[in-house]
């Protein structure tokens, strides 16, 4: 973990201060996100989950995808550094990136589709598909993305990782990039926005 986070680092403190960027996300951010799931969050309603739990759920449903959205390629490409160029961290690297699989599964469950709006539940686990798919290359192990092979995540979940994995890595400008095109691509593209890092201020950091 350590060494992924410097991966991170390095990456950002490589380009340029005006090209250093940061998600953000703000109230009228988080009501986006809100309006977007609105069929959703009626369902619950009629379910019975009180006001207050539906609020928090998805608050902390809009903040983990954010922060999914905009980590995963940058993800993608530090795991692919690190395995190629630090091969003494094999050891665990694989273990870690297995345990992260395991914990991604618990979202595809039925009972976390029925108490999650539809584009939400749609968007994590496209995202932990990729990861299957972009993991299993990776460290040769086919099973990380068997679970979601005869899904309805598959085969977006398939290009978004292949995409990364074949082309070219520009560090901080691709994760920038990519982010931003798997953002407009699940539909969640409104629910953050890209600010300098040096101008970030009074502002939720995703």
């Amino acid at each position: 973990l350590a060494a992924h986070e410097c991966g991170h680092l390095i990456r950002m403190y490589s380009v340029p201060l005006e090209s250093r960027l940061m998600p953000v996300t703000t109230p009228q951010h988080r009501r986006r996100a809100i309006y977007d799931s609105a069929l959703g969050i009626e369902r619950l309603s009629q379910l019975g989950m009180p006001d207050v739990a539906i609020v928090d759920m998805i608050g902390f449903l809009h903040q983990s995808i954010v922060r999914q959205v905009t980590n995963f390629p940058a993800d993608f490409r530090i795991e692919r550094w690190l395995r190629e160029e630090y091969p003494g961290l094999q050891e665990f690297q694989s273990p870690a990136l297995r345990r992260q699989h395991e914990e991604q599964l618990k979202t595809v469950k039925p009972e976390v589709k029925e108490l999650t709006p539809k584009r939400m539940f749609n968007a994590t686990n496209v995202m932990n598909a990729a990861y299957g798919r972009y993991m299993a290359r990776l460290i040769e192990d086919r099973g990380l993305f068997s679970p979601y092979r005869r899904t309805q995540f598959a085969e977006q979940g398939r290009a978004l990782a292949d995409e990364i994995w074949d082309s070219e890595d520009r560090g901080y400008y691709s994760d920038v990039a990519e982010a931003q095109g798997w953002a407009e691509l699940l539909g969640v593209s409104g629910w953050f926005e890209w600010r300098r890092l040096d101008e970030v201020q009074d502002v939720r950091l995703a």
